[in-house]
């Protein structure tokens, strides 16, 4: 009994280490992801539709998309 849950935390915990995010640095060579440019206006993004413009802790503009 005690070796199954041994053999199933191993492989569970053996599994993780290949389901890395994307390494930062792949992005920052890429400037972006697909189309998305890092620091580019979300105006530019294509299906970015601007839903509500407030004021966030009532002093700082804000907009959500």
């Amino acid at each position: 009994m005690h070796s199954r849950i041994g053999v199933t935390l191993l492989l569970i915990t053996g599994n993780l280490i290949f389901l890395q995010a994307q390494n930062v640095a792949e992005l920052d060579r890429r400037n972006g992801f697909k189309s998305i440019k890092l620091g580019s206006p979300i105006d530019s993004i294509k299906g970015a539709v601007l839903k509500k413009e407030f004021l966030e802790k009532e002093e700082f503009s804000a907009r959500l998309y």
